[in-house]
């Protein structure tokens, strides 16, 4: 540039005057002295004024000139082809663009390179996917499937596969080979913003504006991870090289790092002051760049990372080190929000677009924008690398960038081949200190406690001072008050990264003089009355005035004239800090103690801790319990009371009176009856009553049978059915089928030699009778399951089969099989409840070695009987839910995960060397866990095979309690896109369920090593944060656990009752129930047993099998407890039923009823038809085929029915069901009881005093006077009824005689598929239409 005389002269006396003073020299005769300057002349009056601002912004401009001017000749050397080859990594973008390809209709949100082929993709506002050839510039194909924004697309490593997301809140996988969308993944809840591959391929990751990301399974397509902690809006979500991190950013001004094996929140990075917008990964080429960036003229610091990017709305650009969460440097220079960040692929540079319209690329070693490139007119939204290769030496670096609204894309291609210095912070209550270093400020604080062994800094934040800096100033409420905001950066301390980082709080003060200004360093305190609500505190006094100075051409922060800053020291030695801090404390405190105590509370020298509380808290003091304290309490007064000489308080009287052995005292209490292991949970909540030498829950105080019953249909229920007896008998599989054969029959239905239970794939029922005595004489009910064996028949080596009987049968079974097979008693142990022992597991397991009963055949056959008292517990499962609460109770999928662990490891261990010797355990674990989460878990339980057995091993539930109830996962059950499931539990692909449950030695060896609930406590306790994940591994337990399904209810019902059954060890029955309990199920008891058994129309055991001894005991009892209650009325209130003309109105005639039908003498004899083949046929309401011999005894046969309303009313115990005439079927309406007889008293008639019979009792019993009216003859008995809530009327079940029915089908009508019947309770004096069916066989406890 060249410049006149005159110029110079002037232009040389503002360069000296800008030189050596900047508002310092005192008068204008010093510049004199300088430069020969004529005072008389006016032409350089006012000069210094008048051109102040124009030398400034032309030295300005001339400095930016001299920066292009060597920039463009650098480039044009080293970009010339006669010139020697630049380094790579000098390597920049330059314009102008290759390519602008056009087509979308909406703003071009995402662009990304195929990782193989020359194509790149872009997604658009428009919900299209469109793919390019960016070598030719050509269009190629649009991808059509989403509804609304496409947000972000992504292509695994082989490119074989994208991924895109939407607004309409769904995850699209394409088949890039054939270009069809081949899944859609729909579970967030909101708009999808983010989608990346892990490196393996073999998972997808997205994240949404619902504050979560999802973890998915590309092979299945299922949720398998959910990462929740972000409070707002999840913009982006990248995964780091290796895969095993993820980074994630959102409207919440965090960037958080995932652990994605354990969903665990590794960092929070707070140090933006706006949403973050993107964050990008550094690869390995970065780190040497990123250390000699944060040297500071030191040496360089050799930092490993992970590093991280992050570009926010604030304009800035944040470098953060992951390993210790700190922000390494700043990068500002852009004018609008950045939206996309990338690392250069050489590592060099820093690549960056914003809403300003450029890309600007950073120079990361020297952290400032090397270069800047206008690359579109509008805002600028993507941006990516791409490496391919073409030859062996030759390498081309394209990026590319999306516009916000013109819909296009622009190709920029480059020519061939293209830790901060650590400070030790020390932090405290309110005090700043200001260090000088590299002529920057850093702000430390000190933090005044207590190092324990814990390692943990508890700091107390006080907001009575504050230090911060001044960064607005306004005007304030109506009254418009002058008040400046201040921002104070206190620390926070990490729980993951174990480390206190910075966190900017707002707080507006007081300035009634107006003395601050915008950057100085001010103390503000905290007022007692605040004029405004926001306007907390006042300004106390400026500490630094022009806290920031800003050079107005260099544009960085300069600290020239503080020289008071030299003699502050460059860090602070926190032991002796704390010492005197100490030190002072304990003199303030001396102070207090005798100068300004209460009335009345002088002491004599210092007052101990306790003493110094205040007064609300002396009788928490004198209780010397030390967790009635304050946490922040208990340590000091713990110290004290441990070194106080005090007396030993004596125990209060709940404490004098509980035993010296809870577990004597325990057993003790039992020795009328058993309590099942859940009973003290139980007996908190619910009516227990004595039955069958248990104390069983009858039912909840507070539940209803209307919401257990919605629990039962919609959601799930659960009981505990252990007071069933289990037998086990062993032998060879021949001679045991041989003896069973005698008692049950084939007429009943599969037996114990069916084909489908004999391998032990599934559990089976019948009915045992006596020995060669069917149809008579039953005993009962019998769930069976044979132990696996994939060979049976006459070869067959010993068999073990499980009998599961009703506690009410155990005596006469046991008796008929002893009978059978021919056993002995073996001589038992000595009875082992005198003896002391210091836990409940310690009393269990020397019970089931002392409690078995076994009984051993006297013959050669080897048949032995032993009656597995105590050693299995079995609870029962109800609903369609049931298969969610079984998965998040036991978590089955992440218990085999651990079980491989242990056998894939190096080490030997107990669980190793037990497969080792079993070589089918871990196949059949393997495949039953694929089964459960690929098929199970998807289906209703009564879709599945019925009575299938399913075997686990479950990791001790009590380790992952969270004391917390948690819905399980709604999505099972109700997935209908099966068909890719294939079907691992048919007959011809099944695995069988071989267990350790069979095996007492191993029971006998996971009891022993179960962890108590004090020892997991205790490695709970040592956790800093509660929800942090902690080793237990060393406390493991592995229980096997059997799972068989009930398919429940096949009629209109929509399977009610359906569910799962599962079997346990004993001594785990609380772990198993208690995770059952915080999974939702909800408990009920034996009462909601007998309705929902009525409700399905099935004949509960023993209330309503009649011939059996177990069932004519218990109504027996029951008929005599209803007929002392009507005795106990007094006379004038009773009914009677002589004038009802109710012959046995609490007795059931059933021999009678026989007898009268089939015309023959009463001998007292009946038994109840379960014959499938004629009871399948009377439901067809045909008349059976009946064998020459079983036709004789088929005069003494009761069959099952069940009775549905047709008006109003309910069925009751003892109704009687009558035949109908052919009037009542006509009108199908109630039938008067005046019509029938001549003669009839009404139930309320007024008292007569005179007239009172004194026989009336013995009318009660029987009235022989009594005839049943030949015009509706009695077919049968109700023997229990009530409401039905799924069908809306009254319903009931009875028996029927054989013959009356046969006579009801041949002249009744049939509607409403069924018999029309009539039916009269014994207090009613009408009769009630309804509809008779015969009930199906089920024989299931």
């Amino acid at each position: 540039m060249v410049l006149s005389n005159k110029q110079k002269d002037e232009f040389g006396g503002l360069r000296a005057w800008h030189r050596y003073g900047t508002f310092l020299f005192a008068d204008y005769a010093s510049l004199t002295g300088l430069f020969p300057v004529d005072d008389g002349d006016k032409k350089f009056s006012g000069l210094l004024e008048k051109k102040w601002v124009s030398v400034i912004r032309l030295q300005k401009k001339v400095i930016d000139l001299e920066a292009k001017l060597s920039e463009t000749e650098k480039e044009y050397i080293l970009g010339a082809p006669t010139r020697d080859k630049r380094s790579p990594t000098e390597w920049i973008p330059r314009p102008p663009e290759k390519y602008t390809l056009s087509g979308h209709r909406a703003s071009v949100v995402r662009v990304v390179f195929h990782p193989v082929f020359s194509l790149i993709a872009t997604c658009s506002e428009d919900a299209t996917i469109k793919i390019w050839d960016f070598e030719t510039g050509d269009f190629e194909k649009t991808l059509k499937g989403h509804t609304d924004c496409v947000q972000d697309i992504a292509f695994d490593h082989t490119g074989k596969l994208l991924a895109s997301c939407s607004a309409d809140m769904s995850v699209k996988l394409w088949d890039f080979q054939t270009y069809d969308c081949i899944r859609t993944l729909n579970g967030h809840d909101h708009n999808v913003s983010s989608v990346a591959f892990l490196p393996s391929g073999d998972f997808l990751v997205s994240a949404s504006r619902d504050k979560t990301i999802k973890l998915w399974e590309l092979s299945t397509g299922y949720c398998v991870k959910t990462f929740t902690g972000h409070r707002e809006w999840v913009r982006m979500v990248r995964v780091s090289p290796d895969g095993s991190l993820l980074a994630s950013c959102g409207n919440d001004q965090t960037v958080r790092v995932w652990a994605v094996a354990t969903k665990e929140c590794k960092a929070e990075l707070r140090d933006h002051d706006h949403v973050v917008e993107c964050v990008c990964w550094a690869n390995d080429s970065v780190i040497p760049h990123i250390n000699e960036g944060t040297a500071n003229g030191a040496a360089a610091l050799q930092r490993q990372g992970p590093f991280l990017a992050s570009g926010s709305r604030d304009k800035t650009i944040k470098v953060w080190d992951v390993s210790i969460g700190v922000c390494l440097f700043t990068l500002s220079d852009h004018d609008n929000w950045i939206r996309c960040l990338r690392f250069h692929p050489r590592g060099k540079y820093l690549l960056s677009v914003s809403d300003d319209k450029t890309m600007r690329i950073w120079s990361i070693a020297g952290r400032r924008c090397q270069k800047t490139i206008e690359a579109h007119n509008h805002f600028v939204t993507s941006l990516v690398c791409r490496q391919t290769y073409s030859g062996v030496a030759l390498n081309n670096w394209e990026l590319r960038f999306g516009e916000r609204t013109l819909g296009c894309v622009q190709i920029i291609t480059v020519p061939a081949c293209l830790s901060h210095v650590s400070h030790f912070f020390i932090r405290s209550l309110s005090l700043h200190i200001i260090c000088p270093r590299s002529n920057r400020r850093q702000h430390c604080r000190m933090v005044v406690g207590s190092a324990t062994g814990s390692k943990v800094i508890k700091r107390f934040w006080d907001d009575a001072l504050l230090l911060g800096r001044v960064i607005k100033q306004a005007s304030v409420g109506y009254e418009k008050l002058p008040c400046v905001r201040v921002r104070v950066r206190r620390d926070e301390y990490n729980e993951y990264l174990h480390a206190f980082y910075s966190k900017p709080t707002d707080f507006w003060a007081l300035n009634k003089q107006s003395l601050a200004a915008v950057g100085d360093t001010v103390l503000i305190r905290k007022m007692e009355s605040s004029p405004l609500p926001t306007v907390t505190h006042r300004l106390e006094r400026i500490v630094f005035q022009h806290g920031c100075p800003i050079d107005p051409i260099t544009k960085k922060l300069e600290i020239s004239s503080m020289s008071f800053l030299e003699s502050c020291p460059r860090s602070v030695d926190a032991k002796s800090y704390v010492q005197r801090r100490v030190e002072s404390i304990s003199q303030l405190l001396a102070v207090v103690d005798n100068e300004m105590l209460p009335k009345g509370e002088v002491t004599h020298g210092p007052r101990t801790f306790l003493q110094r509380l205040p007064r609300h808290m002396r009788r928490r003091a004198m209780s010397r319990n030390v967790k009635r304290l304050p946490r922040r309490c208990r340590f000091p007064a713990q110290r004290l009371l441990e070194n106080a000489k005090l007396r030993k308080k004596s125990p209060n009287r709940s404490r004098r009176r509980r035993p010296s052995n809870l577990v004597r005292e325990y057993v003790r209490r039992q020795g009328k009856c058993r309590w099942l292991e859940t009973h003290i949970w139980h007996a908190k909540r619910f009516r227990m009553v004595e039955a069958w030498q248990f104390k069983l829950a009858l039912g909840g105080f507070q539940r209803s049978w209307r919401a257990t019953f919605r629990d039962a249909a919609k959601h799930a229920t659960m009981r505990d059915v252990s007071h069933m007896v289990l037998l086990r008998l062993s032998g060879q599989e021949g001679g045991l089928l041989d003896g069973l054969r005698r008692l049950c029959s084939s007429r009943l239905g599969l037996t114990f030699g069916a084909a489908s239970t004999l391998d032990g794939s599934r559990e089976g029922s019948s009915v045992l009778y006596r020995a060669d005595q069917y149809p008579f004489h039953c005993i009962g009910p019998v769930n069976f399951l044979w132990q696996p064996s994939s060979s049976t028949g006459e070869h067959c080596c010993r068999r073990i089969l499980w009998l599961w009987i009703h506690p009410s049968v155990k005596d006469e079974l046991v008796a008929e099989l002893c009978r059978v097979f021919g056993l002995v008693e073996v001589e038992k142990r000595e009875d082992v409840t005198d003896e002391k022992f210091h836990s409940l597991t310690e009393f269990r397991m020397n019970v089931q070695l002392a409690g078995a009963e076994d009984y051993c055949s006297a013959d050669e056959s080897g048949v032995k009987l032993t009656i597995m008292d105590r050693m299995l517990l079995r609870f029962r499962l109800t609903g369609p839910k049931s298969t969610a609460i079984l998965d998040q109770a036991l978590n089955m999928r992440k218990s085999f995960e651990r079980v491989s662990q242990l056998l894939n490891s190096e080490q030997s261990n107990w669980v190793k060397s037990y497969f080792s010797e079993n070589p089918r355990l871990a196949e059949c674990l393997a495949q039953h866990t694929e089964a459960w989460t690929r098929e199970v878990f998807w289906k209703n339980p009564a879709e599945l095979a019925p009575r299938i057995v399913l075997s686990y091993l479950i990791r001790n539930p009590r380790l992952e309690f969270t004391f917390r109830k948690t819905l399980p996962d709604q999505n099972g059950s109700q997935n209908t896109n099966l068909d890719s499931c294939c079907s691992l539990l048919d007959d011809d692909n099944r695995q069988l369920p071989f267990s350790p449950l069979w095996d007492d030695g191993f029971r006998a060896e996971v009891l022993r090593r179960k962890a108590s609930q004090r020892e997991i406590d205790k490695v709970k306790q040592q956790r800093i944060v509660k929800t942090a994940q902690t080793d237990m591994s060393h406390l493991e337990s592995f229980v096997p656990v059997l799972l068989i399904q009930r398919p429940g209810s096949q009629d209109e019902n929509d399977h009610l009752g359906c569910g799962w059954d599962l079997v346990v060890p004993s001594d785990w029955g609380m772990e198993f129930w208690l995770a059952m309990q915080y999974s939702t199920a909800r408990a009920v008891g034996l009462d909601h047993s007998r309705t929902l058994a009525a409700e399905r129309g099935v004949f509960h055991f023993p209330e309503a099998w009649h011939d059996c001894p177990a069932g004519q005991t218990w109504n027996a009892d029951c008929c005599e407890r209803d007929l002392q209650a009507y005795k106990k009325r007094p006379k004038n209130r009773r009914l009677r039923y002589d004038k009802l003309k109710v012959k046995y109105p609490f007795e059931f005639p059933w021999a009678e009823l026989n007898a009268i039908w089939t015309k023959t003498t009463n001998d007292g004899s009946y038994f109840v038809l379960r014959d499938r083949e004629i009871l399948n046929s009377l439901a067809l309401f045909n008349q059976p085929k009946l064998d020459a011999d079983f036709e004789k005894i088929c005069s003494k046969a009761l069959v099952q029915v069940k009775i549905r309303c047709l008006s109003r009313g309910i069925v009751k115990r003892y109704a009687m069901i009558c035949m109908p005439s052919a009037e009542d079927v006509e009108n199908e309406k109630e039938v008067s009881f005046d019509i029938l007889f001549d003669e009839c008293l009404s139930v309320a008639a007024k008292k007569r005093k005179n007239h009172l019979p004194e026989q009336v009792a013995a009318s009660v019993e029987t009235d022989h006077a009594a005839e049943d009216v030949n015009s509706r003859n009695v077919v049968g008995f109700a023997i229990d009824g009530g409401y039905s809530l799924s069908r809306g009327c009254g319903i009931g079940i009875g028996l029927c005689s054989y013959a009356a029915l046969q006579n009801l089908i041949s002249t009744s009508v049939k509607i409403h598929s069924g018999l029309f019947v009539l039916y009269r309770n014994k207090t009613t004096r009408k009769y009630f239409p309804a509809i008779l069916n015969i009930a199906a066989a089920d024989f299931s406890l």
